[in-house]
């Protein structure tokens, strides 16, 4: 008989820009509700865009209870954005840049800015054991559908750097978990 592990996990793009958005804070404030109220609830989340270690500290406030355990990177100019929320311990953390982060010329994109990256956090689930899970927010699509792609290339590079390191936990023996979002 196989014993099976089952986690909840989610992923969400918060969409916390500080710029131009009047409601940011509203909605992260709604975010960390819907995680509280939850049910059954979840084990493990990642969040994508949480740009301010404010917003991370207002989220988290809220959740602690349920996911006490949480880690938030900054990366880039602007920070990475990424939050992971645990019910369980974090062993460890680690962040890789993306080598390719399109480009810091159209600034109002921000991608370049941002320093883009993968995020990992090394879990210590009670009966399941060592989980990795990597969150990420590769770059953003700003042109239309049908049209040439001009980042293809930016996010094709990150998902093959992250492709590197699921291999590289997997090797280890750890259980691995991926949540990303495009932007």
């Amino acid at each position: 008989m196989v014993d099976r592990t089952q986690l909840s996990v989610l992923t969400l793009n918060c969409w916390g820009l500080y710029f131009p958005s009047k409601d940011r804070r509203d909605r992260m404030a709604a975010i960390g509700r819907h995680l509280v109220d939850a049910s059954p609830g979840y084990d493990i989340v990642g969040l994508q865009e949480v740009w301010l270690y404010e917003d991370f500290l207002l989220i988290h406030g809220l959740v602690k209870k349920s996911l006490p355990f949480a880690r938030h990177w900054t990366s880039g100019l602007f920070g990475s954005g990424l939050v992971i929320l645990s019910k369980y311990p974090i062993v460890s953390t680690s962040l890789r840049r993306f080598v390719l982060n399109g480009d810091p010329l159209p600034n109002l994109h921000g991608d370049w800015f941002d320093g883009k990256c993968c995020a990992s956090t090394v879990i210590a689930h009670p009966t399941a054991g060592t989980i990795e899970v990597f969150n990420t927010h590769m770059h953003a699509t700003y042109d239309p559908p049908g049209t040439l792609d001009v980042y293809l290339g930016s996010r094709l590079a990150q998902a093959w750097d992250m492709a590197v390191l699921l291999r590289t936990a997997k090797a280890l023996g750890r259980h691995v978990i991926a949540v990303s979002t495009k932007g």
